[in-house]
């Protein structure tokens, strides 16, 4: 058990992959489980673990493997050149996993604030139309800061390059379109997670999903990879974002904050 859990959106935005309840609503003072396998679930307790294995297990082993390959191309890649005498240090490929999910949760509410400001959803308050609104993927562009290590502060280690949003629809497209301009070899497992988040939200009416990709590319002087992360903004279609307070040039904001590498957040703000 750990000092009590200052209240801010990051934390409230840590959900428990199978009941769903935040981290500060379901255990003030305790830090959730993080899936000891693919380092990325959280869980509010080892009930909830169990619980919600038949429908982690397979999105887990291929993220688990996905990781495995990667701490394999390490162990071929690095030894050779640091012998040869080519570099002093070379950031791990794997290393970027831990980074880049850390990166995540400190900057979570500030993205999901750009995503509702991309959808237009503060811009006016929701009607008829966001029950039947078509879901939406937000991607976010990322880059790798120059001279990143294991020894890096991860709200520092990416910037935002740019952002877009896409439908639903069109993200299913391309997960087997090569030609697609968003095609990636990743798509196909983002997409059936998704339909699983889709199929467990059940036929609530005013229950929304909308899901993020992140990606980036990274370099480290001997071997690359592109790596895809996703993740969920849920909510109620019929929440009212337009009294609350957003940036003027929210895409400005976003990366003008993000490359200041100090986190983010603000008292007040709901999702």
């Amino acid at each position: 058990m750990s000092s009590s859990i200052p209240h801010t959106l990051k934390h409230r935005l840590r959900h428990c992959a199978h009941c769903r309840k935040n981290e500060l609503e379901e255990a003030p003072g305790v830090r959730f489980r993080i899936c000891g396998k693919c380092k990325i679930h959280l869980y509010c307790s080892t009930e909830c673990q169990r619980a919600d294995w038949p429908s982690h297990k397979l999105r887990c082993s291929v993220n688990a493997k996905q990781r495995e390959i990667t701490r394999e191309i390490d162990a071929n890649a690095i030894p050779q050149t640091l012998q040869a005498g080519q570099m002093n240090e070379i950031m791990p490929l794997d290393g970027i996993y831990p980074i880049l999910n850390s990166w995540t949760a400190t900057y979570r509410p500030l993205l999901c604030l750009s995503l509702l400001n991309a959808l237009g959803r503060c811009d006016t308050p929701p009607g008829r139309t966001a029950l039947t609104e078509i879901p939406k993927v937000f991607m976010v562009y990322l880059s790798v800061i120059p001279g990143i290590s294991q020894r890096t502060k991860p709200r520092t280690a990416f910037t935002v390059d740019d952002v877009e949003v896409v439908s639903l629809d069109e993200f299913r497209v391309a997960t087997t379109n090569r030609s697609h301009r968003l095609y990636n070899y990743h798509n196909a497992e983002l997409m059936v997670d998704c339909d699983r988040h889709r199929a467990q939200m059940g036929r609530e009416r005013n229950r929304r999903l909308t899901m993020v990709v992140q990606r980036v590319y990274f370099h480290n002087g001997v071997s690359s990879m592109n790596y895809s992360k996703n993740w969920y903004l849920e909510d109620n279609s019929m929440r009212d974002y337009s009294k609350q307070w957003k940036p003027d040039d929210w895409l400005s904001y976003l990366k003008e904050t993000v490359a200041r590498g100090k986190g983010w957040n603000k008292e007040g703000i709901q999702f």
